[in-house]
C-alpha cells in the first residue's frame, strides 16, 4: 500500500496580485468541480453506502485530496488521509493515538475540511451549504485556526494557509474567499497523473523539497489572476 505523506506549503515569492471577486462562479457540486479540474475523470467512490455526517468519499489510489459528496452532488467537504506512522498533528479529526482504520488503506489520521454544515449532511436531504471563504470555513472547522498565511499572494493561484504540516491546504484571494484546496507530496512518494505537474518535474518547496502538487479549483482557474 502506498503510503501518503503531505506536507504543508512555506514561504513563497511575493509578487502582485489582484481580485477574483467579481463573477465568481464555485463550484459546489462534484460535476462542477470536474468541471474546474478535469483530473476528478479519474476519481471512483472509495466506498460503497452513505457516511453519516460526510457522505460518499471519492478518490484514487495514491496520495490525493479526496472529495466528500453529500446527496444531491452536492461537495460536503474536502479530505486527507495519512498513514499512522507518518505520526499525529493536532488538526487532525482522531485523537492522538487513536487512528481510524480505513479498509483497503490501513491505520490512518484523517482530516476533513467542511463546506457545508456538517449536521445537516443526512443521506436523502441537499445539505445546506457555507460561505466558501477563510473565515467561514475556520467557524465552521475549529482545527483551521490553527492555520496562517503559508505564502504572499502566487499568480493563478492566491495566498496559501496551512499549519506547516501535513493537512488540507486552503488557496484564497486576497479578500479571503476560497480559490482551491491543495496537497503537497514529497517527490519521493512519486509521481501520480492528477498532480499538477507533469512527471519528473516536480516544483521546489522551501521546507519540504522537491515536490508534487495537486490544486482542487472551486473556481476556474483561467479567472484567477
Amino acid at each position: 500500500m502506498l503510503k501518503i505523506y503531505v506536507y504543508g506549503l512555506v514561504a513563497m515569492l511575493c509578487v502582485a496580485c489582484s481580485s477574483n471577486d467579481s463573477g465568481r462562479n464555485e463550484a459546489r457540486t462534484l460535476a462542477a468541480l470536474k468541471a474546474h479540474n478535469s483530473s476528478l475523470e479519474m476519481y471512483q467512490p472509495l466506498h460503497e453506502g452513505f457516511v453519516p455526517e460526510m457522505g460518499t468519499h471519492y478518490g484514487v489510489a495514491g496520495p490525493h485530496l479526496t472529495v466528500v459528496v453529500a446527496d444531491d452532488d452536492v461537495i460536503s467537504a474536502f479530505e486527507l488521509i495519512v498513514p499512522e506512522e507518518a505520526g499525529w498533528q493536532p488538526w487532525f479529526d482522531q485523537a492522538e493515538g487513536e487512528p481510524t482504520t480505513i479498509e483497503g488503506f490501513g491505520s490512518a489520521y484523517t482530516q476533513h475540511v467542511y463546506i457545508t454544515e456538517r449536521s445537516s449532511v443526512v443521506e436523502g436531504q441537499r445539505p445546506i451549504l457555507l460561505d466558501l471563504d477563510l473565515s467561514t470555513l475556520t467557524q465552521a472547522n475549529p482545527a483551521l485556526q490553527q492555520y496562517v498565511a503559508l505564502s504572499e499572494y502566487v499568480p493563478g493561484m492566491g495566498i496559501h494557509y496551512g499549519p506547516g504540516g501535513p493537512s488540507v491546504i486552503l488557496v484564497t484571494d486576497e479578500n479571503g474567499a476560497i480559490n482551491a484546496f491543495e496537497l503537497v507530496s514529497p517527490q519521493e512518494q512519486g509521481w501520480f497523473p492528477w498532480f499538477d505537474q507533469p512527471e519528473g518535474q516536480p516544483t521546489t518547496i522551501e521546507g519540504v523539497g522537491d515536490a508534487y502538487t495537486q490544486h482542487l479549483y472551486v473556481v476556474n482557474p483561467e479567472h484567477i489572476e
